[in-house]
């Protein structure tokens, strides 16, 4: 199956994405263009309207288009990109935001990050510049966190060990729904031979674990 095309660029600068995956490469790419100056959070979605009214009133270049975003950074001032996940169904009603810049905007009232020295995280994940087979240059990229990881390796060893095997299989099957960005495929996979490692050791001889599932590349998901 071919990757679905990149939406064309929106005259406006937020924007709404309803795949968390999605939400992932926006913001990836904003930090790849340079917009590396970022604050985030979570509201409910109930309030939401009035939060977005606001930050585009504090921040009116959001209306703006592409090339408008490209003089104001060529001219040295800030360049501010919102993205937003609206997941449909979502149970708790939450969204989460991500405001990117150029450049920390002075006098705002937000505490502004630097996503080189101060990673961006999202959930689990966190943004992390890794330099990919065959290119010179370092690309912004998502992982699970360690102390995320780590907490998985732990369940892993103490299910197999206690031989909980619904609960593994049940953890097996949700990283199926894990988003598929090159670091996080070699976590999943690394947790998967913990576990056939662990069974191994602590599993009577032919026994067979829970299928680990194989995590697919991640595709090119459109937004508005």
């Amino acid at each position: 199956m071919q990757p679905e095309k990149p939406t064309a660029e929106p005259a406006d600068q937020v924007l709404i994405c309803t795949s968390p995956t999605a939400f992932l490469q926006r913001v990836s790419d904003a930090l790849r263009y340079g917009l590396t100056w970022y604050t985030a959070g979570t509201a409910p979605e109930a309030k939401w309207a009035g939060i977005e009214a606001k930050l585009r009133a504090r921040y009116p270049t959001l209306g703006r288009d592409r090339k408008f975003l490209a003089r104001e950074r060529k001219a040295g001032r800030p360049a501010v990109r919102l993205f937003v996940l609206q997941p449909k169904g979502r149970a708790a009603g939450q969204v989460e935001f991500v405001l990117a810049a150029a450049a920390p905007v002075h006098g705002d009232g937000e505490k502004w990050r630097d996503a080189t020295r101060d990673r961006l995280s999202v959930w689990a994940y966190e943004a992390v510049r890794q330099t990919r087979p065959g290119s010179d240059t370092p690309a912004w990229t998502w992982r699970l966190q360690k102390p995320r990881y780590d907490a998985l390796r732990s369940e892993i060893i103490e299910r197999v060990r206690k031989s909980q095997d619904n609960e593994l299989a049940a953890l097996a099957a949700s990283t199926k729904r894990w988003p598929g960005f090159a670091p996080v495929r070699k976590q999943q996979r690394a947790l998967g031979l913990l576990l056939a490692g662990e069974w191994k050791r602590s599993r009577a001889y032919g026994t067979t674990p829970p299928e680990w599932p194989r995590l697919g590349y991640v595709r090119r998901l459109k937004t508005r």
